[in-house]
């Protein structure tokens, strides 16, 4: 039967690397710890899904929806259920059978995940040695690499960030040199046009537009051309 923790810890994810510990003690308790601090402690007989020791009694029927009712009739219901068939008493908890191989199951989004330096100790002495010669040693050259590359990229956003200023110092100062164009002009009489109505400069471009074609209607049509008059010769010719 496979038995879950209830309520596992959560590893916050991190650009170095960690060091997970399951600590099982002797009185079947345990202490799960990551970089050497706990981030859960618990029982192997009260903290297992499913338990690892079975329940002495099974609610049926109306008792088993008793307990969900009151705490005091869920004792009552416990105590006249019916016996666990596959009911035994776990000694021992702590005192692992033999192991011939180790599963790790991951639900993560991320990639790069990697798993190294395993070890089973018989004391936590032992694992702490063991921790000291590799990842503690491990960790130092992570943190100096991690701070190089922190400056490297530090210096790269200030660097680009200077390049950025220059390039609009230039932009404005060639801007500045050059004389308005005439859309430039445009604009400043729009804004000025706003400020002193009052009035949007959109609303104010788009009555311009609409001036400047009502003028072009009307004052841009062609005039039709009158015929020269006819010569002596043009009005005989016609006749004939």
């Amino acid at each position: 039967t496979e038995h879950r923790l209830d309520a596992p810890p959560r590893l916050i994810p991190s650009p170095l690397s960690n060091l997970l510990t399951l600590w099982i003690k002797p009185d079947d308790t345990f202490e799960i710890l990551i970089d050497g601090s706990v981030v859960r402690q618990g029982s192997l007989l009260k903290d297992m899904v499913p338990p690892l020791q079975p329940a002495k009694t099974l609610l049926v029927g109306h008792e088993a929806e008793a307990d969900s009712r009151d705490e005091a009739e869920t004792k009552k219901a416990a105590a006249s259920g019916i016996p666990n068939p596959a009911y035994f008493k776990l000694e021992h908890a702590h005192r692992l059978r033999n192991i011939n191989a180790v599963a790790m199951e991951l639900w993560t989004v991320e990639g790069g995940t990697a798993f190294d330096n395993l070890i089973f100790a018989k004391s936590i002495d032992a694992a702490r040695a063991f921790a000291k010669k590799t990842f503690e040693m491990r960790r130092v050259k992570e943190e100096e690499l991690r701070r190089h590359l922190d400056a490297v990229h530090l210096a790269w956003r200030e660097e680009f960030a200077e390049k950025q200023r220059a390039l609009e110092a230039e932009f404005e100062e060639a801007k500045a040199s050059s004389s308005p164009s005439v859309l430039d002009r445009l604009t400043v009489a729009l804004q000025q046009m706003a400020e002193a109505t009052g009035l949007s400069p959109f609303f104010l471009a788009a009555l311009a537009v609409s001036v400047v074609c009502l003028l072009l209607l009307c004052c841009g049509r062609k005039r039709r051309r009158t015929p020269p008059p006819r010569t002596q010769n043009e009005e005989e010719k016609k006749k004939r």
